[in-house]
């Protein structure tokens, strides 16, 4: 199986309905706006990875295009207790905030943030932007102020242990945060580390995150290294 060609995935998973890369071919419909089909390979991927934490991000995803908010803000939450180094779904769960003008909530979730990167721009101009405007915590929600929300918008829309994996070729199209979050979950950090490497070189990706990514995996394969 070759990841570079999108068919030849599509057919890989035909004939392994149970594959843990579910995920990336649901998250291949969901970049090309066929959130149907996303959701259609996501409900056969989960009746055999029903704890795929890459599949849950993904299902979130889908579920805020179709602006159901309370249940993708779950799955967020639920990710998050599980892996609490998911780093994407804070940045998910503090857009559904933002758009639910939830500030509390919202600030708690950019200090989380700025504990993984505490450089981000993203999550240091939300908390200058949360100061501006004030709150308390009886009133968390501030629904009828105008908020220019889409100015702190994250550019992340958009993340096995296959026998194979590790000499795949990773097309752009493929080249994801949800496929980072993958090889990262099966401790492949190198191959992690090659996804962000073309990463980098596609238009409309926040380099800031990818940057963070960079270090915590290389950190991460540093570790790796002084156990052995």
């Amino acid at each position: 199986m070759s990841l570079d060609n999108i068919d030849d995935l599509k057919e890989y998973f035909i004939n392994n309905p149970h594959s843990k890369l579910f995920s990336v071919l649901s998250e291949y419909y969901l970049l090309n706006n066929q959130i149907d089909k996303a959701q259609k390979i996501c409900d056969i991927g989960f009746k055999s990875n029903f704890n795929s934490l890459d599949g849950m991000y993904v299902q979130s995803r889908i579920f805020i295009l179709n602006e159901d908010f309370s249940e993708a803000e779950k799955i967020l939450k639920k990710i998050i207790k599980t892996d609490p180094f998911f780093f994407n779904a804070y940045i998910l769960l503090s857009e559904i905030y933002w758009k639910q003008g939830s500030l509390f909530d919202l600030k708690k979730i950019l200090k989380k943030i700025l504990f993984f990167d505490p450089k981000s721009k993203y999550a240091n101009d939300g908390l200058k932007k949360i100061n501006q405007i004030g709150y308390n915590k009886s009133t968390v929600s501030i629904k009828n102020k105008k908020l220019p929300i889409g100015k702190y918008k994250s550019s992340i829309i958009n993340t096995t242990n296959e026998k194979s994996i590790n000499d795949l070729k990773i097309s752009k199209d493929l080249a994801t945060f949800t496929m980072v979050e993958i090889f990262q979950n099966q401790k492949l950090y190198n191959e992690a580390l090659a996804i962000l490497t073309i990463m980098m070189t596609k238009k409309g990706l926040n380099k800031d995150n990818i940057n963070s990514k960079k270090t915590e995996l290389i950190e991460l394969l540093k570790q790796e290294k002084l156990k052995k």
